[in-house]
């Protein structure tokens, strides 16, 4: 059977994270992207002064998904799975 969204729909999400006091970032998750014919994902980090903001966008275009495609939309939705399991490092500062 057909896989039935109900209907499409977009996430912005904004995530600023507090580093300890002593901290600071020594490497930032890269940004990632990933587009296919079901959606759209992006990610980015930047640092600012004693924080972290991260920004996710996540679109599923898509609301019928047939037998023949689930496949390719499984692997869609775990590469966008796989966009916000990146690490962040901090580390005491010098």
């Amino acid at each position: 059977f057909d896989v039935v969204l109900s209907h499409p729909w977009s996430n912005h999400l904004t995530f600023e994270h507090a580093l300890p006091a002593g901290y600071r970032v020594e490497s930032l998750p890269p940004p990632g992207k990933e587009e296919s014919p079901f959606g759209t994902a992006e990610t980015s980090c930047r640092a600012e002064n004693d924080k972290v903001r991260c920004e996710a966008h996540v679109a599923l275009t898509q609301t019928r998904i047939s037998p023949k495609d689930y496949p390719a939309f499984r692997a869609f939705l775990t590469r966008v799975d796989q966009l916000f399991v990146r690490r962040l490092v901090a580390k005491p500062a010098p």
